[in-house]
Formats: structure tokens, C-alpha cells, sequence
């Protein structure tokens, strides 16, 4: 549909909870592709649809695709200006926050040592984090001094060590900084804490990884407030990067 066209009465509309497209998918599409032809993240599709390792796809199958694009029409031959994406995925409306306390401020730092890593995923009402992802799989940092209070496995997890396997967030973190706000790092390789080790700012507590429901390298980063799942915050809001 386009901006001009008429909702007729009886007709049935499947509204996205939002930007993105609905697709059907269709005989060797894989998460990979689709992302590649919606202008879309891997690591987002997966997050929204919950789809865990190794992602396997079926034919037929409805499928959200968060920020996707519909492919552009094929241009005709004699356009003289080729067509072109902008994709907003990233923009820096996705990436700023205000400070969300000023109780606390900005107490929170890269959680990743070296300060390696980029973030490949930005906070959404959909994915309340902040996914680093990198290759060469570096430790993961406490963000803040804190208390560990969990380190385990939360979902399905493969052995210690492994890079890949299992469900939902698999080997993860959690640390109360004492101010009423908690940190989480999810989808871990290994675990170098236990729960009641106290923790400085930077210190190595994990390796990343990508295990659970990733779809590469990366730690899953949340920032909440308390200790619940569903008290996410954007940690953008509270960090000093």
C-alpha cells in the first residue's frame, strides 16, 4: 500500500507493532538473507521473534522484521537517477538518551575491555538493550562497582566455553551497583565471577560470546532498574561513553 491508496470497508489490515514489514517466508530464506533484503539487523530479527540457535527457518512462516524496507520497484531503464536506501536503524536518535536519573547520573561504563566493540543494536520498546558485538570476542567488564548476583545460566545454555548454542540469554551476569540499579551481560562464552564476589569498574567478570538466542558475537547489555526482567532502562541515559 502507498500513502494515496483507500482502505475499503471489510478489508482485513495486519498492523506491525512497529516500523518494519510482516513477511511470509519463503523456500531458503534464512535470517541472514531476509536482513540483507529488508535493509534490517539479523540480531533484531531474531530478538523480536525469538528465535533461537541455529535459527532455522520454515517455509510459510510469519515473520516481523523490525525497521525493515520493502525493497525499492525495479527503476526503469532510462532513470537517470538510481535509487537508493536510507536506512534510520542507526541514526543518532536511536543512539542519544538524557540522563534518566540525576540521583545516579552517568555511572556506567563500556562494558567491554579495551574499550572494544561497537554497538550493533541500539535500545528499543522491543529490545530494552544495548548489543556490543566484536569478532575477537574480548572480556566483558563490570560497568560500575558492584555485587555480583547472578552468574549462571538463564534459558538453555551449552557447555562453558562454547561460543555458540543454546536459548534465550544463556551465560549471563547480573550486578547490583547499590544505587537501586542492576546491570545484566547475556549471551557470554565464559564466566570468570560468582554470585556474592564483589566487583571494582572494568574489572573482567566474563568472556563474550554468542551463545542463546545471537547471531554473533556480541554481549547483550541491559540496564535496569532493580533487579526484575521488565525494569529495563536505556543505559545510554546513565553511561559516560
Amino acid at each position: 500500500m502507498s500513502s494515496t491508496d483507500y482502505i475499503k470497508p471489510g478489508q482485513k489490515l495486519e498492523i506491525p507493532p512497529s516500523d518494519g514489514v510482516i513477511i511470509e517466508v519463503s523456500r531458503g530464506d534464512t535470517v541472514a538473507s531476509l536482513a540483507k533484503k529488508y535493509n534490517a539487523n539479523e540480531q533484531a530479527i531474531a530478538d523480536f521473534n525469538w528465535l533461537d540457535y541455529p535459527f532455522e527457518l520454515v517455509q510459510g512462516q510469519t515473520l516481523f522484521i523490525p525497521d525493515g524496507k520493502m525493497p525499492a520497484p525495479p527503476q526503469p531503464t532510462y532513470a537517470a537517477t538510481p535509487s537508493f536506501y536510507v536506512s534510520n536503524q542507526y541514526t543518532s536518535a536511536s543512539a542519544s538518551a538524557s540522563t534518566g536519573d540525576p540521583n545516579v547520573g552517568r555511572f556506567i561504563s563500556w562494558p567491554v575491555a579495551g574499550g572494544a566493540g561497537v554497538i550493533s543494536q541500539y535500545y528499543r520498546p522491543w529490545h530494552r538493550a544495548i548489543d556490543i558485538a566484536s569478532k575477537a570476542l574480548p572480556n566483558v567488564t563490570a560497568a560500575a562497582p558492584g555485587t555480583v548476583i547472578f552468574a549462571g545460566c538463564s534459558g538453555y545454555c551449552p557447555p562453558l566455553g562454547s561460543t555458540y548454542g543454546g536459548s534465550g540469554y544463556a551465560w549471563s551476569i547480573q550486578i547490583d551497583h547499590g544505587n537501586g540499579y542492576t546491570t545484566w551481560y547475556a549471551h557470554l562464552k565464559n564466566i570468570y565471577v560468582r554470585s556474592g564476589q564483589s566487583v571494582a569498574r572494568g574489572e573482567a567478570i566474563g568472556q563474550m560470546g554468542s551463545t542463546g538466542r545471537s547471531t554473533g558475537p556480541h554481549v547483550h547489555f541491559e540496564l535496569r532498574r532493580g533487579v526484575g526482567f521488565g525494569s529495563q532502562v536505556n543505559p545510554l541515559g546513565y553511561s559516560n561513553w
